[in-house]
């Protein structure tokens, strides 16, 4: 199926947004061409030659653009100067005031969650997901977000705080996980011996979760990326942490049938207990 809108079209759009967005105005020609310009490549033999007037000559001739100013002067963006070099253009001017707005309006690596937004159980999935057969690290995790986590997500790990007494219900659904065909590695540390929430990666990345995931739809939070080297230091406290934990034993067959919850049980009628036989002794007179 083709797209609605070309690569090249949808990449002019933005630049044109971009434009805009920093208040400068396109020409119809300078959009023809960013469209139909390809910025150079990074030979050295084109940053060797760019100070050469044959490369000037070919430049101006159609041979193609050799330098990366070249490509920025072609498209507007600066203006040659005789004797104190180029400078920016209206254009760049309003390429470079749109982009640090950009920068300071969204953040990289920051994810709001707030309880009120009713897209909230989407972005979250959507980051965890990111996440890849990566591990989930949440002291407080609540066994009724195991088929969310399964269904949703491809994690891999959770490390979680429990008693070992407090394991029945997720057993009993890790097993049901696996005759489904998905196994999560779950892992339980003393309670208090985890704090904080991460979201590792498969990729390596780290992100903090402010809040554990069973209260995100009361509490407003955040899922920041940790930049290295915190990154690396707080992968390597979860894998200590995770060869003390213990594991949770996925258990797939329920040999006693459980009560079915909210079933009401049907009352049995009792029966008067009847007396007992009176037997004769051996005499053939009965008991007294």
């Amino acid at each position: 199926m083709d797209p609605v809108v070309s690569a090249e079209h949808l990449r002019a759009l933005r630049y044109i947004a971009l434009v805009e967005r920093g208040g400068g105005r396109l020409l119809d020609s300078q959009i023809d061409l960013y469209i139909e310009t390809e910025p150079p490549s990074q030979d050295t033999w084109a940053v060797a030659w760019h100070t050469s007037r044959m490369s000037r000559l070919l430049v101006r001739g159609g041979y193609g653009l050799s330098t990366h100013a070249d490509f920025m002067e072609s498209l507007g963006w600066i203006r040659p100067e005789k004797w104190d070099g180029p400078r920016l253009s209206s254009i760049g001017h309003a390429i470079v005031r749109a982009s640090e707005e950009a920068d300071v309006a969204e953040p990289e690596g920051v994810v709001l969650l707030s309880p009120d937004d009713p897209l909230n159980l989407g972005v979250l999935t959507a980051e965890v997901a990111a996440a890849k057969g990566g591990a989930l690290v949440d002291p407080y995790f609540d066994d009724r977000l195991v088929a969310w986590l399964a269904n949703s997500t491809s994690i891999a790990r959770v490390l979680m705080c429990r008693s070992v007494e407090a394991c029945d219900a997720l057993s009993y659904y890790l097993g049901g996980l696996e005759r489904a065909g998905r196994k999560i590695d779950f892992r339980i540390l003393p309670r208090g011996s985890l704090h904080d929430r991460y979201l590792i990666g498969e990729d390596g990345k780290v992100s903090m979760i402010g809040a554990s995931l069973n209260g995100l739809h009361r509490n407003f939070t955040a899922i920041i990326e940790v930049p290295e080297p915190g990154a690396a230091a707080i992968r390597g406290e979860v894998d200590r942490k995770w060869g003390d934990a213990l594991p949770v034993t996925p258990v797939a067959d329920i040999k006693a049938p459980l009560p079915q919850p909210h079933a009401k049980e049907k009352a049995v009628p009792t029966q008067k207990e009847s007396p007992e036989p009176r037997v004769p002794n051996a005499e053939g007179a009965e008991p007294k």
